[in-house]
């Protein structure tokens, strides 16, 4: 490529991807073996509703239900926990993307929901959530078991 030539990046189809490659192929510098990782990751959750419900899906990939905690109170929904990193040993990692450590998601949401019948699951990897939606009253506490 001559020195005045313009590099582009990307497609309309996918705009940036040969931009990341180029960043990662030029300006990867190895990390060290003890690099911090993110403090807070934020698990990728989708949020729909239907006549009855709220729903909650969360990717929740490598965690047991026991490090998982559902707390509920006023409109708010609270999902927090700690994934653990169970790799051993030491690494060269090329490229990271999964994230480990502690995360916590709020979800609000415009109705009140029957606390008292909110029901979740856990199943490969994707945590559920049912919200039932209530009559205009206030929320009450409560921590929602995995079932």
């Amino acid at each position: 490529m001559s020195p005045h030539a313009v590099r582009q990046f990307g497609t309309w189809e996918n705009p940036g991807h040969d931009l990341e490659g180029y960043f990662d192929e030029h300006f990867r510098r190895p990390r060290p073996i003890g690099f911090v990782v993110t403090p807070n990751w934020r698990p990728a959750t989708d949020v729909f509703e239907t006549v009855e419900a709220y729903h909650v899906l969360m990717d929740l990939a490598a965690m047991h239900p026991e490090e998982i905690a559902i707390h509920f109170e006023g409109h708010t929904l609270t999902v927090s926990g700690v994934r653990q990193d169970g790799t051993r040993g030491q690494r060269h990692y090329h490229k990271m993307e999964i994230q480990f450590g502690p995360f916590e998601r709020q979800l609000r949401f415009p109705r009140p929901v029957d606390a008292d019948e909110i029901r979740s699951g856990y199943e490969r990897g994707i945590l559920e959530i049912y919200l039932p939606k209530a009559e205009e009253r206030p929320g009450v506490a409560r921590r929602v078991p995995i079932r």
